[in-house]
């Protein structure tokens, strides 16, 4: 074929009915189009090359592996989470591992923090504690998830992810601010590894129920 006679038009289009193709058969993921203007540039030049190339004899394998890589390319170090900028509220299950996952940014600062006037107990005939935890019970081994210093029997903690998938784990209590040292997903629980006969404090009609909320901190 005369690539002499192709018009940018006909590229384009032919570009087009490529992405549209690799969609259908899900061969290669599509490239992102929320990227930094600078990245787009290179990718789109990187991509005519690859569509001259096509014309000039070359096969479509080479192309559609430069497709599948190209949307990290676009959004290499870029926060896949918008800005935290609102209170958030959620309640806590004592039931459960890790829970309330949120994306947050590289330097973000976020307060974590539990309601203290709820109570429940890790154990069936252990004290009624909140989210300070048990201060008689230090978790120095390996079954707890949080076994640090400053780590107590069922207070509030929380898990900080990386998009590395490096986890971090550590205290909050009644409350911590996080200062966020790179994008990932914060989540928390309670400082535990049996649910089985975790229950919350009923008084009357009332059962408590642990109020934890994430409030975006300033600069």
């Amino acid at each position: 074929m005369d690539t002499s006679k192709l018009t940018t038009k006909s590229l384009e289009a032919l570009q087009q009915a490529l992405v549209a193709h690799q969609q259908a058969s899900r061969a290669a993921p599509t490239v992102a189009t929320v990227a930094r203007p600078e990245r787009i540039e290179v990718i789109a030049a990187k991509n005519l090359e690859h569509c001259k190339a096509y014309f000039s004899g070359s096969d479509t394998a080479a192309w559609g592996a430069w497709f599948g890589s190209a949307n990290k390319k676009l959004t290499a170090d870029d926060c896949r989470s918008a800005p935290l900028r609102d209170t958030i509220f959620e309640y806590l299950d004592i039931g459960k591992d890790w829970q309330f996952k949120w994306g947050v940014c590289r330097g973000d600062r976020v307060s974590i923090t539990g309601t203290t006037i709820d109570y429940y107990r890790v154990k069936q005939d252990g004290p009624w504690i909140n989210v300070t935890g048990n201060a008689d019970v230090l978790t120095t081994t390996p079954e707890y998830p949080c076994n640090i210093e400053g780590c107590l029997e069922g207070m509030l903690i929380m898990k900080f992810t990386d998009y590395d998938g490096v986890v971090t784990i550590m205290p909050v209590g009644q409350e911590t601010v996080f200062n966020v040292p790179d994008h990932g997903e914060i989540a928390v629980q309670i400082n535990d590894h049996d649910w089985s006969d975790n229950k919350y404090k009923q008084e009357g009609s009332l059962i408590h129920h642990t109020g934890i909320t994430y409030k975006p901190q300033g600069g």
